[in-house]
């Protein structure tokens, strides 16, 4: 039978997850060690972690759903390398307890929102950038939502595409300038590019692993420019592509 715990308690079960420094000590032995804890926390199985030989008894064990257990593992396996990496994560929110904690509770609906292990693995990768980059918070909250929003296949094709694309309309791009992706081209509006949305996202998520090469970085609202043309209406859309109403 497993315990349900209020939003709160799983809030403050992951931030010590994420925080505790038992675990530099813990990650050092392996990816067995990884398992047992992840076995704890999904399972509500407090021997793991003794039988492990590490003591994690600070640790408060909560479990929701194995569904979202499941996804926090993966996240987690794949947003911090190492024990520096999830100092860097909580020293971005570690004002004051209190806010760390509801940054968390973000981060926690986030993962409850995702609904492909791709899109996770994406999400992720952004955390990454978070913590070891100057991406600003708000920012950071922002291209998560986004991710949540897309699919994978829609993110594998945005992964795809240079930084100076340029496209007529097509359902892609009328898809992903949706969720502010892309943007009608300046003096062009039938030609589309990345909006500084787009390129942000490939920058700290979808091409991550890439670099920078060179480009501007985006890591601040405050950088990114509104489209300079007008974003097409549905009418407009179904010119372009010859839709025809049924």
């Amino acid at each position: 039978m497993f315990e349900i715990k209020m939003p709160e308690e799983q809030c403050e079960a992951l931030a010590n997850i994420i925080k505790n420094e038992d675990l530099k000590s813990y990650s050092k032995h392996g990816k067995q060690c990884i398992t047992s804890l992840m076995k704890a926390v999904i399972l509500g199985d407090r021997t793991a972690v003794f039988q492990a030989g590490y003591d994690m008894a600070q640790i408060f064990i909560h479990t929701p759903t194995l569904i979202f257990w499941s996804k926090a593992e993966r996240f987690l396996r794949k947003a911090f390398d190492s024990y520096d990496d999830q100092i860097k994560f909580a020293a971005k929110f570690n004002k004051d307890n209190r806010d760390y904690i509801q940054n968390v509770k973000k981060v926690i609906y986030l993962i409850d929102e995702i609904d492909e292990d791709e899109k996770i693995d994406y999400f992720a990768t952004l955390t990454r950038a978070f913590s070891l980059t100057d991406l600003e918070r708000d920012l950071y909250f922002k291209l998560a939502k986004i991710i949540t929003m897309c699919t994978s296949f829609e993110l594998e094709y945005l992964e795809k595409l240079s930084d100076d694309f340029e496209s007529e309309n097509n359902i892609w791009i009328f898809s992903l300038q949706l969720y502010g992706l892309f943007a009608p081209k300046e003096n062009d509006r039938k030609i589309y590019v990345l909006s500084d949305f787009g390129k942000a996202l490939k920058q700290k998520s979808l091409n991550f692993e890439n670099g920078l090469n060179g480009k501007q970085s985006f890591s601040e609202y405050k950088q990114l420019q509104p489209p300079q043309n007008p974003i097409p209406r549905w009418d407009d859309f179904k010119t372009e592509l010859k839709i025809e109403e049924i």
